[in-house]
C-alpha cells in the first residue's frame, strides 16, 4: 500500500476520533457512498479508508456504490441524506468540480450541500492502451490519430469526469479528432481495453492491469510517478501538455450537526 496513503488515511481517522468520543459518535454503522462501480480506483481508494476508519471507530461502514454520469448520480444521492454524521461520500474532481461547470443541470451544490473532511488521496491519470495496439509511445499515438481522423476512440470513467476533461484539452491542442467512448466507471472501462473494444483507456484505475501486462502504458498526464518511473508525461515528449490530477476527499452532507465541525 502507498505509504503516503496511509499516512493520509491514518491522519483522517486520527482526527475524528476524540470527537467522535466526546460526543458518543458513532453508535451505529456508518455509510460511505462510493460514487463509481466497483473495481475503480474511487472504489479501491474508499475500501482501503474505510477498513481504517472501521478500525479506528469500532463500527462497521457499508459501502454503497452508486456509479453513473461521471460520479454526479452518486454524490447527488449522498447530498439529500441526512447530515447526521452516518453518511459519507469520496469526492473528487469530477464530483466536486467539474460537474458545477459541465451540467447545468445539476441536482447538488458542491459547495453548499457538502462539508469537507480531509484529503484521502490524489490519482494520476494514465493513458493505457492493450498490448496489442499497435503503437508503444504517446508521440505515436498522436501520429496515428492524425494519420486516422475520427477513427481511434479513447474511453473514460464517465462524460464529464477528469480524464474526459484532460483528453479533450489534448485532443484540442494537439488537433487531433478521436471519439470518446464514455463507460460508467473505470472498471468496465478497463474491461473493454482489455478486449480491445477500444483503443486507449484514459483513467487512474489500471495499475494492477499494467502490473499484470494486461495492459500497457502510453503516457501519464502529469509527472512521471515512482510506480511507472518508466513512463513519461505527455510534456515530456509532445507540445501538448495537460496535468490534471483525480483527488479523492470524504465529504459529510453540509448540514451535519455541530459536533462534526473540528
Amino acid at each position: 500500500m502507498n505509504k503516503t496513503l496511509v499516512w493520509l488515511l491514518a491522519l483522517v481517522v486520527c482526527a475524528w476520533t476524540p470527537l467522535a468520543a466526546a460526543q458518543a459518535y458513532p453508535s451505529k454503522p456508518i455509510k460511505l457512498i462510493v460514487p463509481y462501480p466497483p473495481g475503480g480506483n474511487t472504489d479501491i481508494v474508499a475500501r482501503i479508508f474505510g477498513a481504517k476508519l472501521s478500525e479506528r471507530l469500532g463500527q462497521p461502514i457499508v459501502y454503497d456504490n452508486r456509479g453513473g454520469a461521471a460520479g454526479r448520480i452518486g454524490a447527488g444521492v449522498a447530498a439529500k441524506s441526512p447530515a447526521d454524521g452516518y453518511t459519507l461520500v469520496i469526492g473528487d474532481l469530477g464530483t466536486l468540480v467539474i460537474a458545477s461547470f459541465a451540467d447545468p443541470n445539476l441536482q447538488y451544490s458542491p459547495m453548499k450541500d457538502f462539508a469537507p473532511i480531509s484529503l484521502v488521496t490524489s490519482v494520476s491519470i494514465v493513458v493505457t492502451a492493450n498490448p496489442d495496439f499497435p503503437v508503444n509511445t504517446f508521440p505515436e499515438f498522436l501520429a496515428r490519430a492524425r494519420a486516422n481522423p475520427g477513427k481511434l476512440t479513447y474511453a473514460t470513467g464517465g462524460a464529464g469526469g477528469p480524464g474526459h476533461l484532460a483528453f479533450e484539452m489534448l485532443r484540442s491542442m494537439a488537433k487531433i479528432d478521436i471519439v470518446h467512448v464514455p463507460y460508467k466507471g473505470g472498471a468496465p472501462a478497463i474491461v473493454d481495453t482489455i478486449g480491445g473494444r477500444v483503443d486507449v483507456l484514459v483513467d487512474g484505475s489500471a495499475f494492477g492491469q499494467l502490473k499484470g501486462g494486461k495492459l500497457k502504458a502510453l503516457a501519464v498526464t502529469g509527472p512521471r510517478l515512482p510506480a511507472l518511473p518508466d513512463v513519461p508525461g505527455i510534456g515530456d515528449r509532445c507540445r501538448a501538455s495537460i496535468s490534471p490530477t483525480g483527488g479523492a476527499s470524504s465529504r459529510p452532507p453540509a448540514r451535519r450537526p455541530r459536533p462534526w465541525r473540528a
